[in-house]
C-alpha cells in the first residue's frame, strides 16, 4: 500500500508529469515505457549521490517526434525542446529549487511508487485513462475534503417528519381507514 502522506510531503519538492509506463512504441523499434522508467531510476539515483544539487538546473524527460517514440530530452526548467513536445518528466518543484531543499527518502519512496502505480493496473492497460501518482492523490485528497464537507452539510439538515405534523392536503373521507388515516395502499401490504 502506497503511504499518501509520505508522498504528499515529497510532492512539495519534486514532481512526476505523465504516466511512467505509457510510453509510445518507436516506429523504429525502441520502447518508451522504458526511456520513462530510466528517467525514474536516473532521478533516483541521482537523488542517492547528490541530494542538493541533483534535478537543481534541468529536469528529466523523454519526448515524442515524428514516429521515433518516446526519446531521452532532458531540459533546463521553462524550456522546451525545439522539436517535439515533452510527455513525461521528472524534477524539483520550483519551491525546492528556490530554497535548495535537500532530497531524501520520502522523494526517493514518492518516485519509486509513482514508478509502480500505473504498472499495477497493466491488465486494462488499453482501457484504463494514464494513470499519474501525483494526479491521483490530489484528485483523492479532493474528493475526501467534498465528501467530508457533504458529510457536515448532510448532518446539519433537520428533517421534519410527516408524523410529527400535519403538512400538506388530507385525502378524501372515502379514503380514510376507520381511524382517519389515509387508507391507499394499506390493502397491498397484507
Amino acid at each position: 500500500m502506497i503511504d499518501l502522506e509520505r508522498c504528499e510531503r515529497a510532492m512539495q519538492n519534486v514532481f512526476v508529469s505523465g504516466c511512467p509506463d505509457r510510453g509510445r512504441q518507436s516506429d523504429h523499434g525502441g520502447n518508451g515505457a522504458r526511456e520513462r522508467y530510466r528517467v525514474i531510476e536516473e532521478a533516483i539515483a541521482g537523488i542517492q549521490a547528490n541530494p542538493c544539487l541533483t534535478m537543481m538546473g534541468a529536469f528529466l524527460a523523454t519526448k515524442i517526434y515524428a514516429g521515433f517514440g518516446d526519446q531521452r530530452c532532458d531540459s533546463q526548467y521553462g524550456m522546451t525542446p525545439r522539436h517535439g513536445s515533452i510527455v513525461f518528466r521528472v524534477g524539483r518543484t520550483e519551491h525546492a529549487r528556490t530554497n535548495k531543499v535537500k532530497l531524501g527518502s520520502d522523494e526517493i519512496y514518492f518516485l519509486e511508487s509513482a514508478r509502480d502505480f500505473g504498472s499495477c493496473f497493466n491488465e486494462d492497460k488499453d482501457k484504463a485513462p494514464p494513470l499519474n501518482l501525483s494526479a491521483a492523490i490530489i484528485a483523492l485528497r479532493r474528493a475526501e475534503g467534498r465528501t467530508a464537507w457533504l458529510g457536515v452539510r448532510l448532518q446539519g439538515v433537520d428533517v421534519d417528519s410527516h408524523q410529527n405534523k400535519d403538512t400538506g392536503p388530507r385525502p378524501p373521507d372515502g379514503l380514510r381507514d376507520s381511524e382517519g388515516e389515509p387508507s391507499h395502499g394499506k390493502e397491498d401490504c397484507k
